[in-house]
């Protein structure tokens, strides 16, 4: 009982020196990782509330426009839409899309 008690704590103290905390990115991160450069999603996204398996690109460039493109294209929806974005002061970022 002793050798499980010893191994649960190294095992405890091995991981905890894995542990991050999250923080959220402020406004010029999110612009550094996001403005004129394509994001690509997992191959796993969602689509009007269902898990689909599907990559979807997204391109922002500098001015509120934003492009996206599922890699194949969903049953009854487009493929591509495009739309605007706006990043608030405090990094909270909102996309209106046309579809």
């Amino acid at each position: 009982m002793k050798n499980i008690a010893v191994f649960v704590l190294l095992v405890l103290a091995c991981f905890s020196g894995f542990a991050v905390n999250l923080v959220s990115m402020n406004r010029k991160q999110v612009e550094q990782a996001f403005v004129n450069k394509t994001a690509v999603s997992t191959p796993t996204d969602n689509l009007n509330g269902h898990t689909i398996d599907n990559t979807f690109s997204m391109f922002l460039d500098g001015h509120g426009k934003i492009w996206g493109k599922m890699a194949h294209k969903p049953a009854n929806q487009p493929q591509m839409d495009e739309g605007v974005y706006t990043i608030k002061r405090d990094s909270t970022f909102y996309i209106t899309w046309q579809h």
